[in-house]
């Protein structure tokens, strides 16, 4: 069959070039390999049109965000006080439509409160230096909430990471990485690592589930498609390997200098 082989390579004027190298074996008359033929193709200018694109699909993203947050937001929440207005004053006036009212007032604040998760999931990584860290914290601290889990991020010194896109890319796999460590692998404790050691940004989540199948699932298997694609989007690594006792880790790392993506 055919080989597929992606690779970085760094060429002596420090530009980063991205090959994709297709080979397949050729066989002789005993049927033993004796050639192998391939084609190696640069594929920079497209690597470079897939960051763009994330750039700007995380800018439409932003934008729409902003615009649900400053318009549909505020109606809501003149809404939402319009019916707390009218609740009170029907109560004071005794009136049996204070009831109505007041679920009117209430099913406001579950519109509000779906409106922000919409909001959230637009823009999960505000634009400025640390929005990566803040969001990180933000999601450890829900999972812990909701999930149940101790979730706990580790940042001993403040991370800058420039580029939306960049940055949410990175947000998306630690979140799709610590949803497959509560909800597949079972894990109760969920360690998430923010590090930059000279030019690399390493994020790294370690849970202490029951680890990785030997078979995924549709859903698993594309949720780990998924991820793997939005580190190559950015120009990261992303390595995923069984922990010493039990477990899984998840490591990202990116060069921002070398792949220019920071």
């Amino acid at each position: 069959g055919q080989f597929h082989l992606y690779y970085r390579i760094v060429r002596p004027d420090h530009s980063v070039r991205y090959i994709y190298d297709r080979a397949s074996p050729i066989l002789d008359a005993q049927g033993k390999v004796y050639r192998v033929a391939g084609i190696a193709e640069d594929v920079t200018e497209r690597k470079e049109l897939e960051r763009e694109l994330a750039e700007a699909t995380a800018r439409e993203q932003q934008r729409i965000g902003g615009e649900l947050h400053d318009n549909l937001g505020q109606q809501l929440t003149g809404i939402s006080l319009l019916a707390r207005g009218l609740e009170h004053k029907l109560a004071d006036q005794g009136s049996s439509e204070a009831a109505a009212a007041r679920e009117l007032a209430t099913n406001v604040t579950v519109a509000q409160q779906q409106l922000r998760t919409l909001i959230q999931g637009l823009i999960p990584v505000e634009v400025h230096p640390n929005g990566l860290m803040a969001a990180l914290a933000q999601l450890a601290a829900q999972t812990q909430r909701i999930c149940g889990v101790a979730c706990i991020l580790d940042c001993a010194q403040a991370v800058e990471v420039s580029g939306t896109a960049t940055a949410t890319n990175l947000y998306r796999i630690a979140q799709e990485s610590i949803h497959n460590a509560v909800r597949h692998a079972k894990a109760d404790k969920i360690m998430v690592r923010l590090a930059r050691e000279d030019q690399t940004l390493i994020m790294q989540i370690r849970d202490n589930g029951v680890g990785m199948p030997d078979r995924l699932g549709e859903a698993e298997g594309m949720g780990l498609r998924i991820m793997r694609y939005r580190a190559d989007i950015v120009g990261a690594t992303l390595d995923i390997r069984p922990a010493e006792d039990r477990g899984t880790i998840i490591t990202c790392r990116l060069n921002q200098q070398a792949a220019r993506y920071g």
